[in-house]
């Protein structure tokens, strides 16, 4: 380009060109050249220790959550079905949401056959050393005599930590006051509502008989009997069976005429001292009895006894891990008591051994141990199909009338429509005469 006259050229530098052939940018001369270095080392010093503030003083990510541990304290031993259920329960309820967050203990306190005071001390002194360094977020007391227990010595033995209860009946409770951080279910084993079942089941049963052993848990089971019953109730005569050995209890119930009715709440311990867990001992009289027994347990339901109303233990487990796991969440709301409902269950088995229909169960009864069958299991879906497959077709005179169709003749002589057909074509004279001219020559 031409320079305008009376314009001289500025000095400065020449454009620096890079290897690639791409024109760079233009660098000072001179000593501005080590200025512009200094410059630009200065912005990377700046930009570095940028980074690294970032780096150094961001948080770093927080780890996960500790699990919180549940302290679950059973009122019976290992074996006991009870026992076995709640712990079923209580998983399901606490992991449902979250499978790794929960670490669970748990104590026995085997107080049926351990029920002395000096006992139930040592249980106590061994839950308070053995938890003293991994303190629990919440205590379970599954059972009368572990929330009896725990709410008697909490501040010595878990001092501060949130007490949920469970498989407990409202007598328990008689005269407490809870604190605030009590909260739990309330199981009704309901003896009234069981001989209903029993009067519904065996409507020419005059006499109820209620068994009960020897050990202080029986011999409690059998108070509240007699508190709820009576001599009299609901047209039975009222009998209490205790006393005996499990023979002679099998031998008793054996000689039973057929209006009794026997309601096995509990045999820890018969009269000789023996020890059971009670659902073997159930198994043994319901076994030997001429008539149905019934129970309010629901681990009793299989091992022979017919029915009755019950509380299920796997349920009480599952509403208390639910209960733990909400306010360990930090949930609120809920009533700090809830009842446990109750529902009517029987075993088939048990009812086609004493020939009694299932019609004669209350409505809403669960039945149990019935054997597969296709009729019962997909009976809805059998007469769907039936109902597709079989049903009549479609009337023609409502099809005719439908579509303006002349309506079919009825054919007197067989059963069917005679529908109408089109006539056949008109065949002019020539068409007849080769038709004869043919025939002659065949």
């Amino acid at each position: 380009m031409k320079q305008r006259i009376g314009q001289e050229r500025s000095p400065g530098p020449r454009p620096v060109h890079s290897r690639s052939g791409a024109r760079g940018r233009a660098l000072p001369a001179g000593p501005s050249i080590l200025r512009y270095v200094l410059h630009l080392a200065g912005w990377a010093a700046v930009s570095c220790l940028a980074i690294l503030s970032a780096v150094v003083v961001a948080p770093a990510t927080p780890a996960a959550d500790a699990p919180h541990r549940v302290l679950i304290v059973y009122d019976a031993d290992s074996t006991l079905a009870a026992a076995i259920e709640i712990a079923r329960g209580l998983r399901i309820g606490l992991n449902e949401h979250d499978p790794t967050g929960y670490e669970i203990y748990t104590e026995f306190l085997d107080s049926a056959r351990f029920p002395d005071a000096a006992s139930l001390d040592r249980m106590a002194r061994h839950i308070q050393e053995k938890y003293r360094d991994r303190r629990p977020d919440a205590v379970v007391a599954a059972g009368p005599g572990a929330f009896a227990l725990l709410m008697g010595r909490r501040d010595e033995i878990v001092p501060g930590v949130p007490l949920y209860f469970g498989a407990v009946m409202e007598k328990s409770l008689a005269g407490r006051e809870l604190p605030p951080d009590v909260k739990g279910i309330i199981s009704r084993f309901d003896l009234r509502q069981t001989l209903a079942f029993a009067r519904s089941v065996q409507p020419t049963a005059r006499t109820a008989v209620i068994v009960t052993g020897s050990s202080p848990v029986d011999q409690a089971w059998q108070d509240s009997a007699r508190a709820a019953l009576g001599d009299r109730h609901d047209g039975f005569e009222v009998s209490y069976l205790s006393g005996l050995s499990l023979e002679g209890f099998a031998d008793a119930l054996g000689r039973l005429p057929a209006t009794t009715a026997v309601v096995i709440l509990s045999v820890y311990e018969d009269a000789d001292g023996r020890q059971f867990v009670p659902r073997e001992s159930a198994a043994v009289l319901a076994k030997a009895s001429a008539v149905p027994t019934y129970t309010v347990y629901d681990t009793y339901i299989g091992s022979g006894v017919l029915g009755g109303y019950v509380s299920g233990f796997h349920d009480v487990g599952e509403l208390l891990g639910t209960l733990v796991r909400r306010d360990l969440a930090g949930g609120e709301g809920g009533a700090q008591v809830a009842v446990q409902r109750t529902y009517p269950v029987a075993d088939w088995r048990a009812l086609e051994r004493y020939g009694i229909g299932e019609s004669l169960l209350p409505p809403t009864t669960e039945v149990q141990f019935r054997p597969p069958s296709l009729w019962n299991d997909y009976r809805t879906e059998i007469l769907v199909t039936r109902w597709c497959w079989c049903s009549p077709p479609r009337s023609p005179r409502s099809s005719s009338r439908r579509t303006g169709a002349r309506r079919p003749k009825r054919n007197s002589r067989r059963d069917g429509w005679n529908w109408p057909i089109s006539p056949a074509p008109r065949c002019s004279a020539n068409s007849r005469e080769r038709s004869r001219t043919s025939s002659t020559s065949r």
